[in-house]
């Protein structure tokens, strides 16, 4: 699909050994989802295939599944059991930034105030994937979405994204259908870290995965409330390769404050 406007499915698609360009706006599936009201994609597959951006002035916006999602009009947007694999996603973001954003599976989002993105058992897996800016240097900017959506086209306000069913807020960081905050890649520990003491009061924080903070510099995270203090559960998932360095300061610790540990492994911490 090019333009996608209204209501939008498609359902047990594969693109397969193909060959997909343009300048901007580049999808295997659907090139730019315009002002739809509901869009449903399962079951849709992208093989051994090539989907790249030819334009390095006005490039980017490019995604194995979906190039540049708009979401304008509100709705529910449900992608589900959708893969992009074994293929080359090569884009170009001509700002360096989230503005011209490209991803292995979604490009780019700009999201509706009232809108609602699912993203659910979907997976990128074995692919070759370019990000340059229009001068032909890596793009450093991050998306806090990991490889399923590459940033944010505009700072209007936005609506919400789910990723397996939990709320996707920070880098590394989500929230659950019960107000939990999950950690689900190494960078969230930061983002808990920079938040203040009591932020977290009377919450729970999980472990959504195995973490290894080979190579960060972390810092210890204190939790101070103690009429309310937070649970920090690892779901039985593993911490490894932690190192706290912090010279001679004190409460050197993977925590500190007033709080509750439960199910968690450390491995290998100095």
């Amino acid at each position: 699909i090019g333009t996608a406007y209204g209501s939008v499915t498609c359902q047990n698609v594969t693109v397969k050994d193909s060959y997909i360009s343009g300048n901007n706006k580049v999808g295997a599936i659907i090139a730019h989802d315009g002002r739809t009201s509901n869009v449903k994609i399962d079951n849709c597959h992208v093989l051994n295939s090539t989907i790249e951006s030819l334009d390095s002035a006005d490039g980017g916006c490019v995604g194995g599944l979906i190039g540049y999602f708009a979401g304008i009009g509100g709705g529910e947007f449900k992608i589900s059991n959708s893969t992009v694999k074994q293929s080359t996603i090569n884009g170009i973001n001509s700002t360096n930034s989230g503005k011209r954003a490209n991803s292995q599976f979604i490009g780019c989002i700009n999201s509706d105030a009232n809108q609602q993105l699912y993203i659910n058992n979907c997976s990128v897996e074995d692919n070759i994937f370019t990000d340059v800016d229009n001068n032909g240097n890596a793009v450093t900017y991050k998306s806090i979405y990991g490889k399923f959506i590459g940033g944010e086209r505009y700072d209007a306000p936005k609506g919400k994204v789910y990723i397996d069913n939990v709320e996707v807020i920070a880098n590394g960081i989500a929230i659950d259908n019960e107000g939990n905050y999950c950690i689900t890649a190494v960078e969230g520990f930061a983002w808990i870290e920079a938040q203040t003491d009591n932020f977290f009061s009377g919450k729970t924080i999980k472990l959504v995965a195995n973490m290894n903070l080979e190579g960060i510099d972390y810092k210890p995270i204190r939790f101070w409330d103690p009429e309310n203090p937070i649970t920090f559960d690892g779901q039985n998932y593993t911490i490894s390769n932690l190192t706290i360095n912090n010279g001679s300061s004190d409460n050197q610790a993977l925590f500190n404050g007033t709080l509750s540990v439960k199910n968690l492994k450390v491995d290998n911490a100095t």
